[in-house]
């Protein structure tokens, strides 16, 4: 396994809070304690004045840039899992180690050639959502966060 670099580190801290935040943890023990990290306060440091996440009281909290950062992230992650799972049928442990290294690597485009391959997937294979799911009564879509933005719905009566 090769060396992971100050960006890796960086967006599995990214990672981490966002999948923290989800479960409904934003303390910063928590996030410490969850890290495999070797030095968290740097890490922390470095997403503050990076300007990804920010500390109130006990909490530590994403930022709109680490957010948007993070929500990258994890779509990459979670879409690379179901294509490993759906389409190559690996193992489950081969899924989530391979699909954490390819969310690394993988382009906004290359995201979205994948999700579009998919047939924009509900869940990942964890049943995670991927980052922009609509749900309709038995319906369900995945779409781009960008046209996600777009679109208003009225329910009619």
């Amino acid at each position: 396994m090769g060396t992971i670099t100050d960006k890796e580190r960086i967006d599995e801290a990214l990672e981490l809070l966002w999948v923290l935040e989800e479960e409904g943890h934003t303390e910063l023990n928590r996030f410490s304690l969850s890290s495999d990290d070797p030095d968290t306060d740097l890490i922390v440091e470095i997403l503050i004045k990076d300007g990804l996440a920010l500390i109130s009281d006990t909490k530590i909290l994403l930022t709109e840039k680490g957010r948007k950062t993070a929500k990258g992230l994890i779509r990459s992650q979670r879409l690379a899992e179901r294509l490993f799972s759906d389409v190559f049928e690996m193992s489950d442990d081969s899924v989530v180690n391979d699909a954490c290294k390819m969310e690394h690597i993988l382009s906004e485009e290359l995201t979205e050639s994948v999700c579009t391959f998919l047939g924009h997937p509900p869940t990942c294979p964890l049943q995670k959502k991927p980052s922009c799911v609509l749900q309709i009564d038995e319906t369900t879509v995945a779409i781009d966060p960008e046209i996600a933005k777009e679109i208003y719905i009225k329910k009619l009566k």
